[in-house]
């Protein structure tokens, strides 16, 4: 059972994860002009936002409140939320790599496609890193 205080942290990381996607969306649309013409411009706009909504959280735990986590369920969840964090930035990284070097032997992409094969990555790197997190856990326990 989560503890009243993660239910709490939780709260304030979506209104900080909101706060934070509102002004993410505001600048995009004012200074990026071409994000809706070509695959780059667009994954750089909606690769982030996994990154973002999973970051909020983070930001109230470890920036704002300073507190430990007792609680295994808490901890588990937080755990969980850290490894959303990782791989929607390594997948971000990984995926605007294979863009660029699409874009560099002029094969074309639809925007569409290239939106969802990166969210496809950073759902794979996800479970990836759930599966490794799993067996080392299970190791450390049969030891």
């Amino acid at each position: 059972m989560v503890s009243e205080y993660y239910k709490n942290a939780e709260g304030w990381g979506v209104f900080i994860t909101g706060a934070i996607v509102i002004l993410y969306v505001l600048l995009n649309a004012y200074y990026n002009h071409s994000m809706y013409k070509a695959p780059i411009p667009n994954w750089i706009f909606a690769g982030l936002l996994p990154f973002i909504a999973s970051v909020g959280l983070f930001i109230y735990l470890h920036l704002i409140s300073h507190r430990k986590l007792t609680d295994e369920e808490d901890i588990k969840k937080a755990h969980l939320n850290y490894l959303m964090v990782i791989a929607s930035l390594i997948g971000f990284f990984i995926w605007l790599l294979v863009l660029v070097i699409l874009n560099l032997i002029h094969l074309d992409i639809s925007i569409f496609l290239s939106v969802l094969c990166g969210a496809a990555v950073i759902i794979l790197l996800y479970y990836l890193l759930r599966g490794i997190d799993n067996k080392r856990s299970t190791t450390i326990v049969d030891q």
